[in-house]
């Protein structure tokens, strides 16, 4: 009985698995190539991988849908890894209505638009991050339904286009410091703070207006002090 129960869950398990593998979003990061609308029959089966966006879809034996080709970015993982190589990719644009899956979508014209807007060619490429849902299977003609579009902000190779959103590195900006160091470095920090304001507290009362310059202590090579501004290198401490 155990094993039966326990074969029973595994298949609800996997039921579970796919049926979230196929409604939830995904991404890809691809380059438009063209749009196009092509007249499909739902005569079979097959029309259960085809949306439903109202009750007239579902008596109709044929209709215009509209497509997007891409060349898309293979990955690892779900989109979490990027690969060098390319292939194509072709996304269906349906709205889905007030129906399952419950994405709420009413655009479709207007995604249509935004990916003819990006249509490029290999030498001017415009790489966007495509989100659907949905499978690609050529032996049963179905296609993932696009559901957003969004252009990639800054020109970058793809592998550095992140399909899942986080924080990106802009080529040409500067990095901060990684400030790390010693135990014994940071330990003496405050210290190091603390003859700096002795010094400046100092050397401002002698000079009045101060200026940085540099001190050397015995023991202490290459710390900064506060020297007054027009006095010479023998006024200073050594």
């Amino acid at each position: 009985m155990r094993i039966v129960r326990n074969t029973l869950l595994a298949i609800l398990t996997f039921a579970a698995l796919v049926l979230a593998h196929y409604t939830l979003p995904q991404h890809d990061v691809v380059r438009v190539v063209n749009t196009y609308q092509e007249r499909q029959d739902f005569d079979d089966w097959t029309r259960i991988f085809w949306s439903k966006p109202d009750d007239l879809s579902e008596v109709l034996m044929n209709r215009d849908v509209q497509f997007i080709q891409t060349v898309k970015k293979k990955t690892f993982l779900f989109g979490f890894i990027q690969r060098d190589a390319e292939g194509v990719m072709v996304y269906r644009n349906e709205d889905t209505g007030w129906r399952w899956p419950p994405y709420f979508k009413f655009d479709t014209a207007s995604l249509q638009t935004e990916a003819d807007d990006l249509r490029s060619t290999p030498e001017a490429p415009k790489w966007a991050v495509m989100t659907h849902y949905g499978w690609r299977a050529e032996l049963f003609s179905a296609f993932p339904n696009a559901v957003a579009i969004r252009p990639v902000a800054f020109a970058v190779h793809p592998r550095d286009v992140a399909a899942i959103p986080r924080t990106h590195h802009r080529p040409g900006a500067r990095r901060h410091p990684r400030r790390l160091g010693t135990g014994r470095r940071r330990a003496g920090r405050a210290p190091r703070q603390a003859l700096a304001l002795v010094e400046k507290l100092d050397w401002g009362v002698a000079g009045g207006v101060t200026a940085p310059a540099p001190s050397w202590r015995a023991g202490h090579p290459g710390r900064r002090g506060l020297a007054p501004i027009g006095a010479d290198a023998g006024s200073r401490r050594v």
